[in-house]
């Protein structure tokens, strides 16, 4: 998931990787909320009232019971952390009703998804092959898929 934030430019690593200062992340909320989304890591915990008071814990790393029943709100939840592949058996960005998965295994060389929200049950996706095995080739690129 990206956070575009109006800190200064990426500190540059001897690996020649960039990266943004822990400070900063640390300082970052566990939850991002419009008015037709809820944005989190990992989901939200249905057994709470008010998802609000779950723990840190949960807003981290819940699986379940989150993937397996419906959401206690009445907007849609954008969240990351399971691999869409183990939620629909592809990569790609999961519409699931009222959650979508944006995680599409670019750690595990599968691709880096991209959601666009234009408005209220208006997206657009975007993918780029993230093959750690191959070297990438002309034919690798943004794939835009229109929903």
């Amino acid at each position: 998931m990206f956070i575009s934030t109006n800190v200064s430019p990426p500190m540059h690593s001897s690996g020649g990787l960039f990266h943004v200062p822990l400070c900063i992340i640390i300082g970052f909320p566990f939850f991002h909320e419009d008015s037709h989304h809820i944005y989190v890591h990992a989901g939200l915990n249905p057994q709470y009232e008010n998802w609000k008071e779950q723990t840190k814990h949960e807003f981290m790393y819940i699986k379940e019971p989150f993937l397996n029943h419906p959401t206690t709100v009445d907007k849609i939840v954008v969240f990351g952390h399971t691999k869409a592949m183990d939620i629909h058996g592809k990569a790609d960005v999961w519409f699931g009703g009222d959650k979508i998965g944006i995680d599409g295994g670019c750690a595990y060389g599968l691709q880096l998804n991209c959601l666009e929200i234009r408005g209220k049950n208006d997206y657009a996706v975007y993918s780029v092959n993230c093959s750690h095995h191959e070297q990438p080739s002309e034919a690798d690129g943004i794939v835009l898929k229109k929903r």
